[in-house]
C-alpha cells in the first residue's frame, strides 16, 4: 500500500504540476516572464500643433497612366499619422492621451474634373493639413521605462486633390 502511495505521489509531482502549471501561465509577448502584464505609457506633448500644409497622405488610383484628366466624386479621408517607428500601442496612447482626432472625411458630391498632362505618368494623390506635435512617450513595464520621441500628424478638415507625376 506504502508503495501505491509513493507511486500516486511520483505521478502527481511527475505529470499533473507541469501540465497545470502550463495551463497558468499568464499570455502576452514576453513568453518567459516572470510577471507579466500590460504596459503602461505616459505622453508629454514638447511642442505644437504648428500646421504642415498640403503634406501627402495617399494615393487614389493605384496605377501610374497617361491621364488628361481625373474625375473624383467620392469621400476622402485622412488619418492620424505617427513617426518614429510608434507601435499600434504607441499611436493609440498618443491619440488617447492628446485627445487628437483619429481621421477627417471630405465628401465631393459633385464629380470635381482636375486636369493633368497627358504626355506624363500621374497619378491622383491626397493630400491634407496637419496639426503637428512632437510627442515624448515613456513605457514602463514593471519599473523598466523606455522614452521614444515621435511626431504627430493630426488631420484637419482641408484636404488637397492633386496630380503627382513620376519622376
Amino acid at each position: 500500500m506504502k508503495n501505491l502511495h509513493l507511486f500516486f505521489l511520483f505521478f502527481i509531482l511527475v505529470f499533473i504540476s507541469p501540465i497545470s502549471s502550463l495551463a497558468q501561465k499568464p499570455q502576452g509577448d514576453d513568453s518567459d516572464c516572470i510577471v507579466c502584464g500590460e504596459a503602461t505609457y505616459k505622453v508629454t506633448k514638447i511642442s505644437g500643433p504648428s500646421l504642415v500644409t498640403e503634406k501627402f497622405q495617399t494615393y487614389l488610383t493605384s496605377a501610374w497612366a497617361y491621364s488628361e484628366r481625373y474625375v473624383w466624386s467620392e469621400t476622402t479621408t485622412t488619418t492620424l499619422q505617427i513617426a518614429g517607428g510608434a507601435t499600434f500601442d504607441i499611436t493609440e496612447a498618443i491619440k488617447n492621451q492628446l485627445n487628437l482626432s483619429w481621421s477627417k472625411s471630405k465628401s465631393y458630391s459633385v464629380a470635381i474634373q482636375i486636369p493633368a498632362d497627358k504626355n506624363k505618368y500621374s497619378k491622383l494623390g491626397l493630400f491634407g493639413d496637419f496639426n503637428k506635435y512632437y510627442v515624448k512617450v515613456v513605457k514602463d513595464k514593471f519599473g523598466q521605462e523606455t522614452t521614444s520621441h515621435h511626431d504627430a500628424y493630426e488631420p484637419t478638415s482641408t484636404h488637397y486633390l492633386k496630380v503627382v507625376y513620376k519622376n
